[in-house]
């Protein structure tokens, strides 16, 4: 078992649990009182990397939930993931979660993150997009100059 603060911009989102035997990511929703499995952490975790991951101990988690210091998901704003997480079947009680023995912290193997990036493609509906790689701001415009087609014939590819 592993526990982890999750933050983005330097502000805790989700306290998360990575169950070691299965490679996956749950997160704790305070809506619902439990661990979720939360798929899109579980593809920054160990594909992009690009969220905050602060390893904690299970006393530490523990203090967060009945703390309430990550507050609960807003039902108008993100009703879509809300209503996500509230239908899926692969969730743990807080006693699962916290009965678990700990493990050392690690980082994911190249073979964990192959098989994560395999399974989120596999697992991904058909004609459903799926975000492999986010730019950052400066970058974003350099990318999307590059993929733009043009109508302009000098190019034999249509790309600019």
């Amino acid at each position: 078992m592993s526990l982890y603060t999750v933050s983005y911009l330097g502000q805790d989102q989700w306290l998360a649990y990575e169950d070691t035997q299965a490679a996956r990511i749950y997160a704790y929703v305070p809506n619902l009182g439990r661990f979720v499995l939360h798929r899109q952490l579980g593809q920054d975790f160990y594909w992009d990397n690009e969220l905050d991951w602060t390893p904690v101990d299970a006393a530490t988690g523990h203090g967060i939930i009945e703390a309430g210091q990550l507050g609960k998901l807003d039902g108008r704003r993100h009703r879509d993931l809300l209503d996500e997480l509230t239908a899926e079947p692969d969730h743990k009680t807080l006693a699962e979660v916290f009965g678990a023995q700990p493990v050392p912290e690690r980082t994911p193997s190249p073979q964990e993150f192959t098989a994560a990036k395999v399974n989120a493609l596999a697992s991904a509906a058909p004609g459903k997009w799926l975000t492999y790689r986010v730019y950052d701001r400066d970058k974003r415009k350099a990318a999307r100059f590059v993929a733009e087609p043009t109508s302009s014939v000098s190019s034999p590819t249509g790309l600019r």
